[in-house]
Parts: C-alpha cells; sequence; structure tokens
C-alpha cells in the first residue's frame, strides 16, 4: 500500500476506497450439505469434492438390475445446452430457435430410491438428479482395457 493513501494493497486500482471496519461477527457453525455427503462445508474435509447436478430427461425407460443383495436402476439423462460460436448463441436459419447440443450420462441409482423411477418414470419425463463422478475401468473378453462413466445418484427429483 502506498503511504498515506487508504485502500486494499492487493487491489491497487482501488487505493481510493477506505478499508472496511472490522465487525464482531459471531461465528457460524458448519454448514451440512447433501451435496458433499454430509461433509461440514467450508472445512478442510469439503476442499475436495465431487459433485453433478444435472436436470434433465430421460433417453428410455429406467432399467432395473437387482443382484442378490443390490438393487440397480439405470438411467440415460439428457441434457441439452445451446450451441455458442464466437460468443453468440447459433440459430437455426429456418426456425429462428437455438440450435442445441445433446449429452447423455448414465446414471447409477442405488437400492430404494430406484424403486419410484422404475414404478413412475419413463422415456421424455424430466428429473433433476444430484450425484458424483464414478470413473470405472475393466478388461473385455479380448484383454482389452474399457473405460466407462457414470454419475452415481444421491439425490433424485422428480420435475
Amino acid at each position: 500500500m502506498l503511504p498515506g493513501k487508504p485502500g486494499c494493497p492487493h487491489h491497487l486500482d482501488f487505493r481510493g476506497f477506505p478499508r472496511a471496519k472490522a465487525r464482531g461477527v459471531p461465528a457460524l457453525p458448519p454448514r451440512l450439505d447433501k451435496g458433499t455427503g454430509g461433509r461440514a462445508v467450508g472445512t478442510k474435509e469439503a476442499l475436495a469434492m465431487n459433485i453433478v447436478n444435472l436436470v434433465g430427461r430421460l433417453a428410455k425407460d429406467p432399467v432395473a438390475r437387482d443382484r442378490s443383495d443390490t438393487r440397480i436402476t439405470e438411467l440415460i439423462l439428457v441434457t441439452e445446452r445451446p450451441v455458442i460460436r464466437d460468443g453468440k448463441v447459433q440459430k437455426d436459419p429456418e426456425t429462428g430457435y437455438p440450435v442445441k447440443d445433446a449429452e447423455f450420462h448414465k446414471v447409477t441409482v442405488f437400492n430404494g430410491m430406484g424403486l419410484p423411477l422404475r414404478q413412475h418414470k419413463a422415456k421424455g419425463d424430466q428429473l433433476a438428479v444430484t450425484g458424483r463422478i464414478h470413473y470405472s475401468r475393466w478388461q473385455d473378453a479380448e484383454g482389452n482395457d474399457r473405460y466407462g462413466c457414470e454419475i452415481i445418484a444421491e439425490n433424485v427429483e422428480f420435475l
């Protein structure tokens, strides 16, 4: 900071602004958030996060795969985003509507959370999913390494 000039030493463009006065603010307990797996937000435990929020439509009906001890429901969720080129949203020349790219996400739902999806949701229905990204590696029948990516759902909401 320049001598005799009040302001922030880190932001020299704001040298003319006075410093904020210190206030006594009561300490709040750390906030727990579902998206961090119950870890306190703002703590070292929550610094490494793997959180995915998706809102989209089902590309096909939910698929049930039950094992002896686990119920698995698999979904393909389609999300859309506008195509942007040169900082502008591209429009279809015939209709004038924005051109959109579709992305397909494999979502895996475990145990009881998947039962309502199986019973009440079908292709085209809209869902909101909060979960985490999971990567897997395996070898196929020829011994080649294969890789996969999926979203493990922690919360699913019907929209």
